[in-house]
């Protein structure tokens, strides 16, 4: 048989194979049946948005944060806006919806009714639900068990957003949040009751205790959460000012990642909360979940990216001259701190040639950057005057290097250390 011959068989018994059965084959048991899907008979379909680059129609979204931090707020500026047709922040005109929002933390009266009333929203189009048991006893839902009540609403009532809030008071007993199994037991119902009512579905999660992990694997519980869902959004607070937060996007599968949104929230003269949307942030997911988590702590990261910020401002700086010049100021030099703090005010990293020094800059100036024997320059054949002054966290002694374009020998390493030791002292 020739090449060609035997490729055409070859060709053949692969289409064979591939062609769907003409039905549905029961095992064994009688019950079950495979089902095989040619994806040439699968039509092609847009993802459609509820919130564009956000929240999309028929999948799950998480909604992400540490307690205190204003995700039932924001999820309820969500319910507002759709309930009336009002437009997202940075989004187009939409028409009214109805919403489900379910919740385990907030009574119906006494917050979540006052707070919608504040958004403006309509509450003739937002519902709530509780399950009544034969002997009187009425509870929240339970996922899984209960999806088939979710589902009776979502239709009912033409739902298209559904909060559960927070996720885990609604799962049964048996789910294991901490397992992946046990959470793909739950998240997987859920996600096909999305599919198939069109519904986007936004459960709540806390956040663990961690301070060091990417945004990712900052979420309470298994991995599988996150897995699960199309979108991750995390709201925290914004580390330039403690009255303001973010929404950063953490996982975005179906589209380019959207930008960071800062708000800060407000109350009314009955004191319930609203949202106010302070245009783009800055600031990622990872950033965000990098800060101390200790209020001293996040005082001095706060202290220590303005110094670095100050410092960058004035031309790109060599690593080594980072780390000596932070040290002199009084502050902790460790690398994950000096990272954290880089991370913080969105300098970028690089090398200029082969075998270049590691160099940090701002973006004004990364695409500038020239290494020479003499130091780091900003702009080739341009050096900064000087750089500013700025004091450190435990004294105000203040360091300046008059020509920051010349390298410094491990002498002035030296001396600056003990001036900024000396000017301590004398406090």
């Amino acid at each position: 048989m020739s090449k060609h011959a035997e490729h055409v068989a070859n060709v053949d018994r692969m289409r064979q194979l591939a062609d769907p059965p003409q039905a549905e084959k029961p095992s064994a048991n009688g019950d079950r049946a495979s089902v095989i899907t040619c994806l040439a008979d699968v039509e092609p379909e847009r993802v459609t948005w509820l919130w564009k680059g956000r929240i999309p129609l028929g999948k799950i979204t998480l909604l992400e944060g540490d307690p205190g931090t204003g995700k039932t707020t924001v999820a309820l500026d969500m319910a507002a806006r759709i309930s009336t047709g009002r437009p997202m922040p940075g989004g187009g005109p939409r028409h009214a919806a109805a919403v489900l929002f379910l919740t385990a933390e907030d009574g119906l009266a006494d917050t979540i009714r006052p707070r919608l009333d504040a958004m403006g929203g309509d509450p003739s189009r937002v519902y709530s639900l509780a399950i009544r048991e034969p002997d009187g006893y009425k509870h929240g839902v339970e996922i899984p068990g209960d999806l088939s009540y979710v589902r009776d609403v979502i239709e009912r009532h033409s739902i298209v957003f559904v909060v559960v809030d927070p996720l885990n008071a609604f799962l049964a007993d048996y789910i294991d949040t901490h397992k992946d199994h046990g959470i793909r037991r739950a998240m997987a119902p859920l996600a096909q009751l999305a599919e198939e009512t069109g519904a986007a579905i936004v459960p709540i999660r806390h956040l663990n205790k961690s301070s060091n992990g990417k945004a990712m694997y900052r979420g309470g519980g298994s991995i599988a959460y996150a897995a699960a869902a199309r979108s991750v959004l995390l709201v925290a607070e914004d580390p330039e000012d403690e009255a303001y937060r973010v929404l950063a996007p953490v996982k975005h599968n179906l589209t380019a990642p959207p930008a960071s949104l800062r708000f800060h929230l407000d109350a009314d003269l009955d004191g319930a909360t609203r949202v106010i949307w302070d245009g783009e942030s800055q600031h990622t997911a990872n950033t965000l979940c990098a800060q101390p988590t200790d209020p001293e702590e996040r005082t001095t990261a706060r202290e220590l990216a303005d110094f670095l910020r100050e410092m960058l401002e004035g031309a790109p700086r060599t690593v080594k001259e980072v780390q000596t010049l932070a040290r002199a100021a009084g502050y902790d030099v460790a690398n994950v701190t000096l990272q954290r703090a880089r991370r913080r005010i969105g300098a970028e990293t690089g090398r200029s040639g082969f075998g270049g020094e590691c160099v940090w800059s701002l973006p004004a100036h990364s695409d500038h950057i020239v290494v020479t024997q003499e130091g780091v320059t900003s702009m080739e054949g341009e050096t900064p005057e000087s750089l500013a002054k700025t004091p450190g966290p435990h004294s105000d002694h203040s360091i300046v290097i008059t020509d920051p374009m010349i390298s410094m020998e491990e002498a002035d390493y030296e001396r600056l250390e003990r001036e900024a030791i000396q000017g301590e002292a004398s406090e």
